[in-house]
């Protein structure tokens, strides 16, 4: 399975109402991830839904028409460090950076099908479809769950969420997860510490 990371990030201290301070001798990068997961499957593929690795929010095609609402809440509070397990939450939250909201919605995310391709998100999320939003769980990922964005495209699936997150999550079988949603066949395959984990309960029997 292909995959392509596109990220962009801003200084800190462009970041409105951030969960968090850094002291004010330390400049720090907020990052954004844009996480391109190839398919070879000629149809849509629906990314993850409910598990023991992934607690989803949101999980629907049209998202009736808060649809492009919700992109733009999920995007500025990931930027500000933040997550919410409450869709009705995530929509009172007032959106404190829209130019940097707009911003990543133009970036360009790199994809690779038959070719390589540039498209802005925007233009992505236009022709995505079965949006999900939630918690990816994985192994005990330290900080809590990594809070992220699935959609499906043409020939992939994207992931998208907070830089650090998405790195984060990537460490932790995030990319397992996708395979598993794109295979859709019986539940993930149990990482490598958990396997050697169920082989010493298993001897212990």
């Amino acid at each position: 399975m292909r995959v392509i990371l596109t990220e962009v990030f801003f200084p800190s201290e462009q970041i409105r109402d951030a969960a968090w301070r850094a002291p004010p001798d330390v400049t720090r990068d907020i990052g954004f991830s844009v996480a391109w997961f190839g398919t070879n499957a000629n149809r849509l593929v629906a990314p993850p839904t409910s598990s023991s690795w992934f607690r989803p929010v949101v999980n629907g095609g049209g998202l009736d028409d808060r649809r492009d609402e919700i992109i733009v809440h999920f995007i500025d509070l990931s930027v500000r460090g933040g997550r919410t397990n409450n869709i009705d939450r995530l929509l009172s939250f007032s959106v404190k950076n829209m130019s940097i909201v707009e911003q990543i919605l133009r970036q360009d995310v790199f994809l690779h099908q038959s070719s390589p391709q540039v498209l802005s998100l925007s233009s992505l999320l236009s022709i995505g479809s079965y949006i999900t939003i939630g918690s990816f769980l994985g192994l005990k990922v330290a900080g809590g769950p990594v809070w992220i964005m699935c959609f499906s495209v043409p020939g992939g699936i994207i992931v998208m969420g907070a830089a650090s997150r998405i790195s984060k999550g990537l460490y932790n079988g995030l990319g397992r997860l996708i395979e598993h949603a794109i295979a859709d066949s019986g539940p993930p395959p149990p990482l490598p510490a958990r396997r050697r984990a169920l082989r010493r309960s298993r001897a212990r029997r």
